[in-house]
Order: C-alpha cells, then sequence, then structure tokens
C-alpha cells in the first residue's frame, strides 16, 4: 500500500501526563481503523497530523516530505472531521461547504459545484438550503463529513463520527464511510467503538496509553490472534477437557452440556480434538472455527497493561 503519512516517535505532554509515547506508525492509502480506549491519544495524534497542535518530540512526513518542508500546503490535501457538530451560525449547507472550499484555494464557481456534488454524495442534498441550525444531529453530522471532502482531499482525518448517532443514522454512516474509498480517498477512522472499525477498515492502528500495540491488516490481525474452535461433543465432558488441556488446547468455555469453545496452540493440528474424542470414548459432532471480535483481540492486547 502507498504510505501517506509516517511518524517516528511521537511524544506529547500535557503537563505530567504523557499523551503521546514514542508513537510510530504508517498511514496507507486505505481505510484505517484507529483504535483506543478514551485517552489513548487518537485525538492528539490527529491534531498533530493536520498540524493543529506541535509535538514535543518525533518526525512526521507527509506524502513523503518532511511535514516542515510542506507547511501550510498540505493541508490542501487532508481534510478534517472533528468530533461534535461544526458549523458557522447562518449558513446553509450548500452556502457552508462553498465558504470553505473557497478558503482552501477553489474559484467561487467551482467551490459551488463542488459543494452541491459533496452534498449529494453523502446523501443531504434536499436539504442544501435550509439553515445548518434547522437540520438534525444526524444531517448536520454528514454536512460534517462534506465538509471534509469538499475541497478533494487525498487524505481524510474522522474523528469519533458515529458518536451520538441514533442506530438508523449510525448505520447509514457506517455505508458512507465504506464507500469512501470509490473515491480514491485515503481514510483514517478514529474510535473507540470497536464494533464500527470492524466493520468499515481494512487496516488498523492501536494505540494503548500514547503507544503503538499493532499496525496492520485487520486480516492478519485476526490470523496472529489464536485458532479458537467451537465444537459438540457428547461423552465424558470432564475427561475429554482433561485430556485436551494436557495436549496443551486451552479450554475458554463450557457451553451447557455438550458445547466447547477452545484454543489451539500453534504447531497443533485441529485433527487432536476429533482424535482425542474417540481417545475417551466420545465423538465430536459439530466443529466450526471462531473469528475473534476486535474487542476480544484488544482485551488481549492491553490487558498486560
Amino acid at each position: 500500500m502507498e504510505t501517506l503519512i509516517s511518524c517516528r516517535d511521537l511524544t506529547k505532554r500535557y503537563g505530567e501526563t504523557c499523551a503521546l509515547d514514542g508513537f510510530s506508525a504508517e498511514i496507507p492509502r486505505a481505510t484505517v481503523g484507529l483504535l483506543g480506549e478514551n485517552g489513548a491519544g487518537k485525538t492528539t495524534l490527529i491534531k498533530i497530523l493536520m498540524g493543529i497542535l506541535g509535538r514535543d518530540g518525533g518526525e512526521v512526513e507527509v506524502f513523503g516530505r518532511k511535514v516542515e518542508e510542506v507547511w501550510p500546503d498540505y493541508l490542501r490535501d487532508l481534510g478534517y472531521m472533528p468530533e461534535g457538530v461544526c458549523s458557522i451560525v447562518g449558513h446553509t449547507p450548500v452556502s457552508y461547504l462553498t465558504y470553505l472550499a473557497q478558503l482552501s484555494g477553489l474559484r467561487y464557481r467551482e467551490a459551488l459545484g463542488r459543494a452541491h456534488e459533496v452534498l449529494y454524495y453523502v446523501g443531504v442534498y434536499q436539504e442544501r438550503y435550509r439553515l445548518m441550525a434547522s437540520l438534525s444531529y444526524g444531517v448536520q453530522q454528514r454536512v460534517n463529513i462534506a465538509q471534509a471532502l469538499v475541497h478533494g482531499p487525498r487524505l481524510v482525518f474522522l474523528d469519533e463520527p458515529t458518536v451520538g448517532l441514533d442506530g438508523e443514522g449510525r448505520e447509514g454512516f457506517l455505508r458512507l464511510i465504506g464507500r469512501l474509498s470509490e473515491l480514491g480517498v485515503g481514510v483514517v477512522f478514529s474510535s473507540h467503538i470497536l464494533e464500527d472499525i470492524e466493520r468499515t477498515c481494512e487496516y488498523i492502528i492501536f494505540l494503548h496509553r500514547g503507544r503503538r500495540v499493532y499496525q496492520g491488516e485487520l486480516s492478519k490481525l485476526r490470523e496472529g490472534s489464536g485458532r479458537r474452535y467451537r465444537l459438540k461433543f457428547v461423552g465424558d465432558m470432564g475427561r475429554y477437557c482433561g485430556v485436551l488441556e494436557g495436549e496443551g488446547v486451552e479450554v475458554l468455555e463450557r457451553e451447557r452440556d455438550y458445547f466447547l469453545r477452545v484454543s489451539l496452540p500453534e504447531g497443533v493440528s485441529v485433527n487432536l480434538l476429533l482424535e482425542k474424542a474417540l481417545e475417551v470414548g466420545g465423538v465430536v459432532c459439530h466443529l466450526e472455527a471462531i473469528r475473534p471480535s476486535l474487542l476480544e483481540i484488544f482485551v488481549s492486547m492491553t490487558s498486560s497493561g
């Protein structure tokens, strides 16, 4: 994947609090999930990469050049949707976006055309002439993402975009985020809601207490997070579990009288589950692989502190 932004050994302190502690990562042209609990350093990182906030240490490269060499010109290639609704009093969606596009260097006619185009794309074209203050929160959030796209950026930062949305609004917003790749735009989707990241992102960066604990493709993260299976066993369950544990198999959960969830160590074939069932006079009637959730993986990565 093409790298859009790279950072090395970023540090940022607020008094005695260390928000970023030697953070390093690369952001590719993809839909990137920036994950971490509240206070992990996600918003601080975004603001540093956007040039909104200074850093105490470390280096940042944007589109292959040091950020100091391209400031502030590179901001034209970035879009930013902050957490919560942002607008200017007295504006309609189309006038608001036109104004922001002009601030980014577009001429009036081009800015007006882009405003109409992007509002249509995000699904609020019918509301384009209504005052912003009269719009629902969900519609204002769509205008908020439109303002991040209106000037044609190469990379967009979305900071907690689904917070405060109801179920229907959240579903629609996640579909919209999933479609942004159609525009050829890189997306950094920052959220503490792991399910939202899991549904929309192909690449993950985990932050924990200001440090990176993982960076890479979501599919590879799951592959490296253990081999788990759910099975139905008929026979002496206690003896079967004892035999499996003796072989290094971790029994994660016993569900009712017949079902088990287990994790196999590396190098052990799934056939072991069937062989040991026969060995204790039982039989495995059902066997399926389990894909660990992002929450399970995150808890496992951060539980050691």
